[in-house]
């Protein structure tokens, strides 16, 4: 899709696996990084958070 930016969100919100709540943030950096997408262009929210994407 040749993204500036990614964006992982709504980790946490339903249980529809067995893996741990907080894995799925862990997996999707490291998906991001070995992408090659640099460390402020990988993105997970907090709870409430906002941010400009531009």
């Amino acid at each position: 899709m040749r993204c500036k930016q990614a964006v992982g969100m709504h980790w946490g919100t339903i249980a529809l696996g067995t893996e741990p709540p907080f894995e799925a943030p862990v997996r999707f950096l490291r998906a991001a990084a070995a992408a090659g997408y640099a460390k402020n262009d990988a993105v997970i929210f907090r709870v409430g958070e906002t941010r400009v994407l531009c």
